[in-house]
């Protein structure tokens, strides 16, 4: 294992993330270019930034994953853009961000994904490093080892905790390189900022990064595997204290029940959508699935303009309660499917344990039959930032936006039509109560059905 310097923080011997290093690279004119850097976060699964792949989800079989440490090659299975990623002219992209699938082969089987930690803060002027296959004018290196470069945080943006700036010197194929904090991967490398907006600091050293928190909403979990060690001085230091533990625990179990302890489960809930969300085109069914990672209350908003509406719990069934690790699949609402509209709305993900409700009785009771709030969005939000204010422990809250396309016969039609037209369109059809296999080959919920239909189903 290498060891760490104090001084810097960075890992002095980057080769041992080698094999979990990649390349996503295109054939073109008979020769392999690199687009971007990859690495892997989880089994058959690797990290890149949106921005490389975006332009090939319709089109996977002209890409492939290269692992140099093994020389492997993969075809992609499949592409997950951020669910908030969006490309917009002069500005820099936010959620930058894709997990690409692949069905690994020894040796990637084996290979260990590096170290995540969500939630580690960051400080303006700490060391960075990054680690990766370096590519030279887009075209495979012909270094055979992982190579490492230092920076700095340069800036983390104001009440933004996903997106900051760094100076690491790193170019164009780099785009999805881990960078460090010493011990843990802690950001993706996006790209440099030279294109973008005047900045109120030099641009030519500025390059933009994502945090791996953001990786949640991408089904990624954390790995805080053993990245390095400390030298022999810690392994000895480790071997007293696990006699010490021993020694307490046989001193110590007579006595549990008095001395019983449980950790409450951190809240955390995977979201994604049935396909990537620049791959849909007007008036498609859109599907969101929620995958909670410990027991708690579930509630899923739509926000349009000052309107709220709610996706789940069902109206007047019930319940928000969901057990951990089951997935909750939500594709409409009452006797309505989901589909994709041409305006621009929020999705609100809200998860909660030991909390009251957030809707009174009442309110339950005054739900219209399109779903909508009789309260509005600025006052949901009121409540949700107030539980996040007095237990933040007790919330997690996600605002993500809702997938949107072009209306290709809006210059048809009238502003009459225009006014209905919502980026959660529905569509009236039978109600059916519809399942969908869940990772372990069991049954999930599916919420398409209101209660009249499906009585005892949440």
């Amino acid at each position: 294992m290498p060891s760490t310097s104090h001084k810097l923080r960075i890992p002095k011997d980057p080769e041992m993330f080698g094999p979990s290093l990649a390349h996503v690279a295109i054939e073109r004119d008979g020769e392999e270019e690199v687009l971007g850097q990859a690495w892997i976060a989880a089994p058959n699964t690797v990290i890149t930034c949106a921005h490389v792949v975006d332009q090939y989800v319709r089109n996977r079989s002209s890409l492939v994953i290269k692992f140099p440490a093994s020389g492997n090659r993969y075809p992609i299975k499949d592409i997950k853009l951020h669910p908030s990623f969006q490309r917009h002219e002069n500005e820099l992209l936010r959620f930058d961000l894709a997990a690409i699938t692949i069905d690994f082969i020894e040796p990637e089987t084996n290979a260990r994904p590096l170290p995540i930690v969500f939630e580690k803060p960051l400080e303006q002027h700490q060391d960075l490093s990054a680690v990766r296959y370096p590519s030279h004018l887009g075209l495979y290196t012909t270094s055979l080892f992982p190579l490492s470069q230092i920076g700095r945080v340069l800036r983390l943006k104001p009440n933004d905790r996903f997106h900051l700036f760094h100076d690491v010197a790193l170019a164009p194929g780099d785009s999805g390189t881990p960078l460090f904090d010493g011990e843990h991967v802690v950001a993706v490398h996006c790209g440099d900022t030279a294109t973008a907006p005047v900045l109120d600091i030099p641009i030519s050293s500025i390059r933009l990064a994502v945090s791996v928190d953001a990786l949640m909403a991408l089904g990624i979990s954390e790995s805080k595997g053993s990245a390095f060690s400390w030298g022999s001085i810690i392994g000895g230091v480790a071997a007293f204290l696990l006699c010490a533990v021993i020694t307490l625990g046989a001193f110590a179990y007579p006595h549990k029940n008095a001395w019983n302890y449980t950790q409450t489960p951190k809240l955390g809930v995977d979201i994604s959508y049935n396909q990537p969300i620049k791959a849909y085109q007007y008036g498609d069914p859109f599907t969101i699935t929620l995958y909670p990672k410990s027991n708690c209350d579930l509630y899923l908003f739509y926000i349009d303009g000052n309107d709220a509406s709610i996706l789940f719990p069902p109206r007047g069934t019930g319940s928000a309660q969901r057990d951990a690790n089951k997935p909750l699949v939500v594709d409409g609402f009452g006797t309505r499917t989901i589909q994709v509209g041409d305006t621009v709305g929020e999705l609100h993900v809200v998860a909660l344990r030991d909390s009251k409700p957030l809707l009174k009785p009442n309110e339950v009771e005054k739900i219209d039959t399109n779903w909508k709030l009789p309260i509005k969005r600025d006052e949901l939000l009121a409540r949700i930032n107030l539980i996040e204010k007095t237990n933040p422990q007790d919330i997690l809250h996600e605002a993500i936006d809702a997938p949107r396309a072009d209306n290709p016969d809006s210059d048809q039609t009238s502003s009459s039509e225009q006014n209905q037209t919502d980026s959660t369109r529905v569509t009236e059809q039978a109600t059916t109560q519809t399942s969908v296999p869940d990772q372990a080959g069991q049954k999930s919920d599916t919420a398409s059905a209101d209660a009249a239909a499906a009585p005892g189903k949440d």
